[in-house]
């Protein structure tokens, strides 16, 4: 009678094996997709900046052509006012039926509408088109082809989605060669920014960000970007661990940042672990080139590696920082460096 006991109890055991597995690895599953999900926001939002920088592009260089081509022709097509019709053209005018009878005008909805705007009724459609700057009163008689190059709308030098509608968003962060690519804001709302996608959504991926103490106009001689290191995933700052090797940083050594006041492109020059208590490495200005050439210097010193890459007091810097519990625990954070070439 022992035999069956023994093997209800192994059966016992093992289910809650099973269950004990199960409470663990689900959660991780769930996370992990939760993850994925958030991250792939991002991807959709850097392809919309992509396609619409790209849109842009086009839209600044074809008015040109237009125009050229437009001044171009107008010669040929303008006849001198001086110049009387010949006979037959005389006797085929007088012939031809009045031009009211060509026009159809389609049904207006609307209370009242005055002569001249139903005349000009292809010419206010295309106005209406344009909102990004205040029309000028259509002229009547002009060719549509000319008051359509009038209006025509110049396009945003920031292209608009989801990420870049954020008030706070400043920069759109990339590092070549890598998965790293996302928008960055500024603000001291680090608690929020910890938790929240840019565009407002509760995630653990949270957003890149710098404190208001980084100035992006001017800027400040060292921009500082905070995210998120994320353990069994790519997300985020999650890949910065892989410049402790030497031979992924000589693969990847620039940081592309493009701000909402221009491009700037950075070389990675340090690589170094700190804790928080060590010292401040967000730091933004320094009182003098000394005091800077200190705070390069020291990070340096620090670095896991000689990049041979030198730095001069009157250059600026970027530092990326993301945690590192490997170093330090949960003080411990990771400093990736460089310096705008």
């Amino acid at each position: 009678m022992r035999l069956p006991n023994n093997r209800f109890s192994l059966f016992l055991l093992f289910l809650l094996f099973i269950a004990g597995v199960a409470m663990i690895v689900i959660p991780m599953i769930s996370q992990q997709q939760e993850i994925s999900a958030d991250d792939n926001i991002y991807a959709l939002l850097a392809e919309e900046i992509r396609a619409q920088a790209a849109e842009t592009q086009e839209t600044e260089d074809m008015p040109e052509v237009s125009q050229q081509e437009e001044t171009e022709s107008e010669p040929e097509e303008t006849e001198s006012p001086t110049e009387e019709p010949s006979e037959t053209e005389a006797i085929t005018a007088e012939d031809e039926e009045p031009a009211d009878e060509f026009y159809v005008v389609e049904p207006v909805h609307a209370a009242e509408i005055t002569e001249e705007s139903a005349q000009d009724d292809e010419t206010e459609e295309f106005e209406e088109q344009s909102t990004s700057e205040p029309m000028q009163p259509a002229q009547t008689k002009k060719p549509l082809q000319e008051n359509a190059a009038a209006t025509t709308p110049k396009p945003s030098a920031k292209p608009q989605n989801a990420a870049t509608d954020n008030k706070d968003y400043v920069a759109w962060l990339t590092i070549p060669g890598t998965v790293i690519n996302y928008p960055v804001v500024r603000s001291d709302r680090t608690d929020y920014y910890l938790h929240h996608l840019i565009t407002g959504q509760q995630s653990k991926l949270g957003t890149l960000f710098s404190l208001t103490t980084s100035d992006y106009e001017t800027p400040s001689q060292n921009i500082a970007i905070y995210g998120h290191h994320l353990s069994n995933s790519t997300a985020m700052f999650s890949t910065l661990l892989q410049y402790k090797n030497e031979s992924y940083w000589k693969s990847h050594q620039t940081i592309q940042l493009n701000t909402i006041y221009g491009k700037r492109t950075y070389r990675i020059f340090a690589v170094l672990n700190h804790t928080v208590s060590d010292w401040d490495a967000s730091t933004a200005s320094f009182k003098d080139d000394n005091a800077f050439l200190k705070f390069v210097n020291r990070a340096r010193k620090k670095a896991f590696y000689d990049t041979g890459i030198e730095v001069s007091e009157t250059d600026h810097i970027i530092t990326l920082i993301t945690c590192d519990r490997s170093f330090g625990g949960v003080q411990g954070r990771l400093l990736v460096m460089g310096v705008e070439q």
